[in-house]
């Protein structure tokens, strides 16, 4: 292949440069007002997904990281990225997306948090508008959208809210983000330190117990740390980092019995249907990706 059709898509009476940014698959797109006290669980997944906060405050775990977000900020998390959101105040209003991006830039999204400036709320404010009437005028509530009938019903709406979102990910490409993290608390301290325990015991196994007196506390403020920010317990976050390193060991094409083994499972039938709870997926299905 020549150098330039790397970087060009031929036309019969000229070229088009490859999209920077291009959102390849959709999986959710919604628009939820939340009951206070609210409580998203943490999750992990391998799409890309965007936050944005249209209304109220929130605070949000990415991975070992606190942020405080207030209307008008969007914060980026990376393929399995762990994240997790909660609230303590009424009123607020989130427009979540989660899908598959390619494109030179997209890296660049990785860990970011942006502020958006006054013509960037508009366009997320048409993209929402668009998007709500896309599904019969109705806020979720309670659950997300699902896509597909969404696609179905109203394919070229569909299409540009889509195009909308790559545009708005182009403009804030044009800038740099910002990182309002929380400012350091004991809690937070806590937990940075608890995740990089659990990262450096990936290849083994540790009680809550443990973590504690390595952490220097006892283990009901471990048990009450994890379960603010990460929304669920330690021993669940841990087996969300292991499945995370399962899929990169996979990938570069090791065994699912060397995996469970390297990974502390010890019986690869094990690993295999705790892997396929927590994904959906079959171990197996990684390795057909490479």
């Amino acid at each position: 292949m020549k150098t330039d059709e790397i970087y060009l898509r031929k036309f019969e009476n000229g070229c088009i440069p490859l999209p920077p940014i291009e959102i390849t698959t959709v999986f959710t797109l919604f628009l939820r007002r939340c009951q206070a006290p609210f409580v998203f669980s943490g999750e992990l997944h391998d799409l890309w997904e965007i936050l944005y906060v249209r209304r109220g405050n929130a605070t949000v775990t990415a991975d070992d990281k606190v942020y405080h977000l207030s209307s008008g900020s969007v914060i980026f998390h990376k393929p399995m990225e762990f994240h997790q959101i909660y609230a303590d105040e009424p009123g607020l209003e989130i427009f979540v997306s989660s899908f598959n991006m390619t494109g030179e830039l997209s890296y660049k999204f990785k860990g970011t948090v942006f502020e958006l400036l006054p013509e960037e709320v508009d366009l997320f404010e048409e993209l929402i508008s668009r998007c709500v009437t896309l599904n019969n005028g109705c806020f979720s509530d309670t659950k997300e959208w699902d896509c597909k009938p969404l696609w179905s019903a109203a394919s070229l709406e569909f299409y540009i809210c889509i195009h909308m979102l790559e545009y708005i990910l182009c403009l804030l490409q044009t800038r740099s983000p910002v990182a309002p993290a929380l400012p350091a608390t004991a809690d937070s301290i806590l937990y940075q330190k608890a995740v990089a325990i659990l990262e450096e015991h990936i290849y083994s196994n540790i009680t809550i117990q443990e973590v504690a007196e390595l952490c220097g506390v006892s283990a009901s403020s471990v048990k009450t740390c994890f379960s603010r920010h990460a929304g669920c317990g330690l021993h669940k976050y841990f087996l969300k980092i292991k499945i995370r390193a399962a899929i990169r060991l996979i990938k570069k094409g090791q065994s699912i019995s060397s995996v469970s083994d390297t990974l502390g499972f010890n019986n690869p039938n094990y690993f295999s249907y705790v892997f396929q709870r927590e994904t959906g997926k079959r171990p197996t299905d990684y390795r057909k990706n490479v």
